[in-house]
């Protein structure tokens, strides 16, 4: 009887072990890709960008080299002012390091030497082409990652309106897995939202409007640039129809040591007229 018992455990428990099992199999696969970033950071790097506060509020790069992994140079020496409020296009052609780029700036990318300047005290916001949706109400997802903030609901249907998801405001808490429920278009717009209700003072943008088509995606980056007229604006991977809505292009041109920057003024957007 007691073997009976022992054997009857174990099929009863086996799905619960199983998935016990994968957790500890993808925490173990995480700590051990830190590990190795750490080491190849070790191994090819010495420094590392500097990430420093900007007291006057622009966004400055500084003698910026930005390498990857193995330290192949991808941008070199780098320079560069973003004033407050001003709003900028990144462009390039494919492989000169556009994405590597506003990845630094967010804080995402260590590898490379140089200095990355950024308003102290502000707040930044880093949206990618998929943004982090997590489990919970779509409130939460809304105000993440500030999901305890006190927002008026009006407020938050306002902003969800405006990017073009006004068909969700009934459903603020509504609790679903909403990275499977949206589409990427969805999604893209809901990050559009978040940004509207938290109003960041540094906004980074690396492909988030590439899954609507033309029209949506201008009509949407009106509604942004309209709504963050005080915010510092830097976006890559949007189509070439929305340059006039940005005030310069920062240009990375492809180089045998690697790609170079350059700055471009273009016609203001309607809101700076």
């Amino acid at each position: 009887m007691q073997v009976q018992i022992a054997i009857a455990w174990l099929v009863d428990n086996f799905k619960a072990v199983a998935q016990c099992y994968a957790s500890m199999q993808r925490v173990t696969a995480l700590t051990n890709a830190v590990d190795d970033i750490d080491r190849d950071f070790d191994a090819n790097h010495t420094g590392g960008i500097v990430l420093a506060p900007s007291g006057s509020g622009v966004v400055r790069l500084d003698e910026l080299t930005i390498a990857d992994r193995a330290g192949r140079v991808l941008i070199d020496r780098a320079d560069a002012r973003i004033e407050p409020g001003e709003k900028v296009m990144v462009s390039g052609e494919s492989g000169t390091g556009k994405s590597t780029l506003v990845r630094a700036l967010a804080g995402l990318w260590p590898w490379g030497t140089g200095v990355i300047a950024l308003p102290a005290g502000g707040t930044v916001a880093f949206v990618p082409e998929r943004s982090y949706l997590p489990a919970g109400s779509l409130r939460e997802a809304l105000l993440y990652p500030a999901q305890s903030a006190v927002v008026d609901d009006a407020v938050l249907g306002e902003a969800l309106a405006d990017a073009g998801l006004g068909y969700l405001v009934n459903r603020l808490g509504d609790a679903e897995r909403w990275d499977h429920v949206l589409s990427n278009g969805e999604r893209q717009r809901l990050a559009a939202a978040r940004l509207l209700v938290q109003k960041p003072d540094l906004v980074i943008l690396d492909g988030a409007t590439s899954a609507l088509d033309e029209a949506g995606e201008a009509r949407l980056m009106h509604t942004l640039l309209a709504a963050l007229d005080q915010s510092t604006l830097i976006s890559v991977g949007l189509r070439p129809g929305l340059e006039p809505l940005h005030t310069r292009r920062l240009v990375l041109t492809r180089g045998e040591q690697g790609a170079r920057l350059a700055s471009h003024v273009l016609t203001p957007h309607p809101q700076s007229s």
